[in-house]
């Protein structure tokens, strides 16, 4: 090992009588060069495509109930003016609007309390929908026109509100269906990603209004909104540690790494040793798993039946199959892994001499 050292900073010098490379040189693959250059080309023309007819929109941009990806005009209706989903059930679907409405109105009968819903308006596959007492204006929010839609549904009094002077009449309605029809309330939201969220305030209120319990769902159970405004926050404050740690950081123990890749001995034993503990997890595995199918048939009375215990054995010896090969192919390739070893070595000094190859992703980012 140290004679190997000891040439680490030796220029190779070719022998004297040394007549460069031979005359007769040619391809030895051919079938893998044609595989190349049919794979620049296919890459080359996807590239091409990709720049000419595609759209990062069609992945980012939210998809409403019929079909159309709001902010476009991929679709039956162009949707350009309207780039937010407003959710309207629990299946995901809703209809695109210009901005995530805001209800923030006060109460007529107390002026301290601020309403977040109003259960009398409602967001519909074909617009608003309002009946007798409702708060706000038709205004409030902006919906795209689906009055062309194949798919369209209507609200009808009978259809989402049979009683207008009793809201929680239209929770079983056809159209709310509970959270699952074609049309639901008016609330309060924010957006998340382009999508209209109900916030907490908002649910609750229309929970309370239509007696519907805990069975409301267009918002999750936790304050997602108080979650995201949170990380959000976080992130930005935080920005600069994250550049520093998870740039500046990164870069200084990578070259730290590359260093200690050099040491006699280490990089063979993190190698050898993560093959080691990973057949050892294994076999480890399989232990447990067989052992527990022994307790579990052992008890009395017996609990599991003897379909879990023998799918329990058949699983450790499954464990202890794989650790098996392993550990086979950890012997018969020792030589490889060895030689791979080496390459990496080696690679760790060619870093250590050309300092500057580091610059490269830097550029590369810079670039994109």
């Amino acid at each position: 090992m140290s004679d190997d050292n000891d040439h680490d900073d030796d220029k190779l010098e070719a022998p004297a009588d040394w007549d460069g490379p031979v005359e007769d040189r040619h391809c030895t693959d051919i079938l893998l060069l044609l595989l190349l250059w049919g794979m620049w080309i296919a890459m080359t023309g996807v590239g091409i495509y990709a720049v000419t007819e595609g759209d990062y929109r069609k992945v980012v941009y939210p998809l409403d109930y019929d079909g159309n990806i709001c902010g476009t005009d991929f679709g039956s209706i162009d949707m350009s003016d309207h780039e937010k989903l407003y959710y309207v059930n629990n299946y995901g679907a809703g209809v695109c609007v210009k901005e995530c409405p805001e209800v923030k109105v006060e109460n007529i009968d107390d002026p301290n309390v601020t309403n977040r819903a109003d259960v009398r308006t409602l967001i519909t596959y074909d617009g608003l929908f309002q009946v007798e007492g409702n708060i706000l204006n038709a205004s409030y929010i902006d919906i795209a026109n689906y009055s062309t839609s194949s798919d369209k549904v209507s609200c009808t009094q009978s259809l989402c509100y049979p009683d207008p002077t009793d809201p929680p009449s239209s929770w079983t309605s056809r159209g709310i269906n509970e959270g699952f029809g074609f049309a639901y309330y008016a609330g309060d939201t924010y957006e998340v990603l382009l999508r209209c969220y109900y916030t907490v305030d908002a649910e609750q209120e229309i929970s309370e209004a239509v007696n519907a319990g805990d069975n409301t769902g267009l918002v999750p159970d936790e304050d997602i909104y108080d979650f995201f405004n949170k990380l959000y926050a976080d992130l930005w404050v935080a920005r600069y540690y994250v550049l520093g740690f998870g740039f500046g950081f990164a870069l200084v123990f990578s070259l730290f790494y590359i260093f200690l890749m050099r040491m006699p001995f280490l990089l063979a034993t993190i190698v050898w040793s993560s093959i080691f503990l990973t057949i050892c997890l294994f076999a480890i595995g399989g232990y447990y798993m067989y052992g527990l199918a022994d307790d579990w048939e052992d008890e009395d009375p017996q609990i599991q039946d003897d379909k879990t215990i023998n799918a329990t054995r058949y699983v450790g010896i499954g464990l202890w199959v794989i650790a098996a090969i392993l550990f086979l192919l950890a012997c018969c390739l020792r030589q490889q892994i060895a030689i791979a070893i080496g390459c990496v070595k080696t690679a760790g000094r060619a870093v250590n001499h050309m300092f500057a190859i580091l610059a490269v992703p830097v550029l590369q980012g810079i670039g994109l």
